[in-house]
């Protein structure tokens, strides 16, 4: 790959790159692996739009393992090089965006939420990447909600249970006992549904205090950075 930057007339490889449609995805993916000799020769700016496409293309079509190494290079090839823009976007936090998504899709969400703390860190007023957190944060299920869950179910059952004693042998042989038995099911089943809506939104509301918490203290530090940057 030459240091040079990019120069008229482009090398054929790029040319031929840039006669297949952007939205297809799969042909950018099968252009790039089967050119790769060809692409490295290229100058440094024809080979980092190469690569980004390529990237995002592996993105696109759901290979995001293989998104995580070549976004890798994507963000240490422009720290390199000092490429902070390409095409009107922030390089760093548009890959790292786009690993924490991959992350995402693959379950890993402590990945996935490491990484978007970072990018709050550096942008605390990005509502796209607060609420990705938000929502990475709920796919962590805490222990308190798997017991309530259980809890519930087996009310729920427990509930069920209660019917059936109900239908088969109090209304037929104890029918006095009828009515404090639908009573009885009813506040069981009742409870079950209190339990677990409570648990979940209890969940959901840790979930928004922590977040919030989190962008406020980065929103704090931010503020204070351009105070001391402006005093200086």
């Amino acid at each position: 790959m030459s240091s040079q930057k990019s120069t008229y007339p482009h090398s054929k490889v790029y040319q031929q790159f840039k006669e297949i449609q952007f939205a297809n995805h799969r042909e950018l993916v099968r252009f790039f692996e089967s050119n790769k000799v060809a692409i490295f020769a290229t100058d440094l700016m024809e080979y980092f739009e190469l690569l980004v496409a390529y990237a995002s293309s592996l993105f696109e079509i759901g290979r995001y393992e293989d998104y995580l190494n070549i976004a890798d290079e994507v963000i240490e090839f422009s720290i390199a090089h000092n490429i902070k823009f390409f095409k009107g976007e922030d390089v760093y936090q548009k890959f790292l965006f786009k690993k924490a998504a991959a992350y995402y899709n693959l379950m890993s969400y402590g990945q996935s939420e490491y990484i978007l703390k970072e990018l709050i860190k550096m942008n605390p007023n990005d509502a796209l990447v607060v609420q990705f957190l938000k929502k990475c944060k709920a796919k962590k299920t805490p222990k308190f909600l798997h017991t309530s869950r259980a809890a519930s179910i087996f009310l729920f059952i427990f509930a069920g249970g209660i019917i059936a004693v109900e239908i088969l042998f109090i209304r037929n042989f104890m029918p006095t006992l009828t009515q404090g038995t639908e009573l009885l099911r009813n506040g069981i089943f009742a409870f079950g549904i209190l339990l677990l809506a409570g648990a979940e939104f209890a969940h959901r509301y840790r979930i928004y205090r922590q977040t919030h918490q989190f962008v406020k203290k980065h929103k704090k530090i931010k503020s204070q950075s351009r105070v001391e940057k402006m005093s200086v």
